[in-house]
């Protein structure tokens, strides 16, 4: 069965408005829309600015971020990672952060994790923080985090952009974790199944734009929501668009 393109609104459940060129403009257009957003930041920094820009907007929520890429990379240190710990302890939602064991970041994998770690105490020791998380190569690795913090247990985990192994999936699963697909999770054999797997109530949807840089376009993101939503219908046997909008309301707290 084939379903109809999904109306306006969607909700886009990981997004980096503060890469955008137009960040406020964009938090309008969405709220406009009658949709929500849930904007990841990749560093303390941008999440204070973020904050601060898109504060007049409340259908967006912005994440307290610790990009495991910006760790491997050296692009934050210690006074970052005790920034993202102490904003975590008072702010609700939380990403990106992660690990990332792919080729490229892997050899900085012990100081990742133990930044992931810090981060993810402080969320379990707060309290129902809504956290979106980056694992590549590493969802083991994430969930035993997650598991020997509490916040599995604590939290709102939302794994990014799932593409790692099957086990770990189920894992994820029996653990209570959503799973926010964008279009390229379901370019690909792998992730088309994975969407069938994830239970309804677990899934959300996602752009992952803009690039950094270039403006967020709300018509554009809209309609490219609504292609996933619909493909995940489709892939499901359909009826899901007002489970998935419920849920992403919820998380939002909308």
């Amino acid at each position: 069965m084939t379903c109809a393109a999904l109306p306006y609104p969607a909700f886009d459940m990981h997004c980096h408005l503060g890469f955008s060129a137009n960040p406020a403009a964009a938090a309008q257009g969405i709220c406009e829309a009658g949709a929500g957003a849930f904007a990841v930041c990749v560093e303390p920094g941008e999440y204070l600015r973020a904050k601060d820009e898109l504060a007049a907007w409340p259908c967006v929520r912005v994440g307290v971020g610790l990009h495991p890429w910006w760790v491997a990379q050296g692009r934050v240190g210690e006074a970052d990672v005790a920034s993202a710990c102490e904003l975590v302890s008072r702010e609700r939602f939380v990403g990106e952060v992660g690990l990332d064991f792919g080729a490229r970041y892997r050899q900085s994998g012990p100081a990742q994790r133990d930044a992931f770690a810090r981060i993810m105490r402080a969320c379990a020791s707060a309290g129902q923080r809504v956290v979106s998380l980056h694992a590549v190569h590493a969802a083991d690795a994430v969930l035993d985090v997650l598991e020997d913090t509490g916040a599995a247990h604590d939290c709102t985990c939302i794994f990014h952009w799932y593409s790692d192994t099957p086990e770990a999936l189920q894992r994820a699963i029996r653990l209570g974790c959503l799973f926010s697909l964008g279009r390229a999770s379901l370019n690909t054999r792998r992730g088309r199944e994975y969407a069938r797997q994830i239970p309804a109530q677990c899934l959300l949807v996602e752009t992952d734009l803009p690039v950094q840089g270039e403006p967020y376009d709300v018509d554009a993101a809209q309609r490219e929501l609504a292609e996933v939503v619909a493909a995940i219908e489709e892939l499901k046997g359909c009826a899901l668009r007002e489970q998935m909008s419920e849920t992403s309301r919820q998380v939002l707290g909308l």
